[in-house]
């Protein structure tokens, strides 16, 4: 990547992370339950398509002042026929991110190591991991993808570690992609590469 490519997406991602930064706790938490809102009504839409047969989908955990989850994880556990599962890092060739199914019950113990340390890479033999299923990409029907910004074409631009643009080419074709910021977020004309995958949705 051109050197003046790569400054410039540095400068654009502090840019976004500033503004989030900036916003305070009230109107993230109240911002992240509209999100919320619209992700489950995605997802109910998805389940009668669907039928009610049982589904995949990936979430993740926020980190920090990223956009809250919660209240959405949690009406996915309550819904019938649904598996969720949360990114985990752990090194398997060019593939740094996998996706580890998470019981409910292992959710609401708060224990689930790569939830708790999002970071941290874990090796693929570690004891920690398993009691966690790893999920086939190709068995994920609904994705929510963090961002750091976005711009009116649906580019993103994440953290830079690139794991979300190589795991999202092994999904299905028909895999409902969702990425979510908040509107701080929103930034003109983000430098793409050929790898980058946009998004049809973000919400």
């Amino acid at each position: 990547m051109p050197e003046a490519k790569v400054i410039r997406k540095k400068k654009l991602r502090s840019k976004a992370l500033a503004a989030r930064s900036a916003m305070t706790a009230i109107e993230r938490d109240a911002c992240s339950s509209r999100v919320c809102m619209q992700l489950k009504a995605r997802l109910n839409e998805l389940m009668d398509r669907r039928f009610q047969a049982p589904a995949t989908i990936a979430v993740y955990a926020a980190m920090g002042d990223e956009l809250n989850l919660a209240s959405f994880i949690a009406s996915a556990y309550s819904m019938p026929n649904i598996t969720v599962c949360f990114p985990c890092m752990e090194p398997r060739g060019d593939q740094k991110m996998s996706m580890r199914r998470v019981a409910h019950t292992n959710y609401m113990a708060g224990a689930v190591p790569f939830i708790n340390n999002p970071l941290e890479v874990f090796s693929p033999r570690s004891q920690k991991l398993l009691p966690y299923t790893r999920v086939n990409p190709k068995i994920i029907d609904f994705i929510v993808v963090p961002l750091v910004a976005f711009d009116d074409f649906g580019n993103r631009l994440g953290y830079g570690g690139g794991n979300y643009d190589r795991f999202l080419p092994l999904l299905r074709k028909d895999t409902t992609i969702i990425g979510v910021a908040f509107e701080a977020q929103h930034l003109d004309g983000l430098p793409i590469e050929e790898h980058d995958v946009p998004l049809s949705i973000i919400v």
